[in-house]
């Protein structure tokens, strides 16, 4: 796994956006995106799954499904799920990041990333996304064994 950090000044992080079509680097940033809102009690987390060429398996992953199904009301109350269809899914994603303090991006072949370590997908987000913004990239297609934490997490910020 690598992770590549575009800070954009930041000082908090109230929203994080997560751009979202199941692969393993998404399901990793996703991971990521969860765990802020599991820790931080003032986090909102927005799940942005894009249809891309009206192409409509955009669904979450069964086991994150799960994991956010079970998260307690309150954690609950702070992740937002939107689906958008788009034939430009960088723009998509630059658009949604104005309302965001950092963007969590899977290194994707979804979103046009060649095989590089950084390609066109992570240069055109890291130049033009207006949050910070931190590229996954997961080299194991195994789920985590973590995501049982992100549950034990969240059912202990409701107690």
């Amino acid at each position: 796994m690598w992770q590549f950090l575009s800070d954009k000044n930041l000082t908090s992080i109230d929203t994080v956006l997560v751009p979202y079509m199941a692969s393993a680097h998404n399901d990793l940033a996703l991971e990521l995106g969860l765990r802020l809102v599991a820790n931080v009690p003032t986090c909102h987390l927005e799940i942005l799954q894009l249809a891309i060429n009206d192409y409509s398996d955009y669904a979450l992953s069964t086991e994150f499904s799960r994991v956010i199904a079970q998260m307690n009301e309150v954690m609950g109350d702070r992740i937002e799920t939107l689906v958008k269809s788009t034939r430009e899914p960088i723009a998509a994603i630059v658009e949604a990041s104005r309302n965001a303090d950092l963007t969590i991006a899977g290194a994707s072949r979804e979103w046009g990333v060649e095989r590089q370590t950084l390609g066109r997908y992570a240069d055109a987000l890291s130049n033009h996304c207006h949050s910070s913004l931190l590229i996954t990239r997961k080299y194991r297609q195994v789920a985590s064994p973590h995501l049982a934490s992100v549950l034990s997490a969240s059912a202990n910020a409701a107690s």
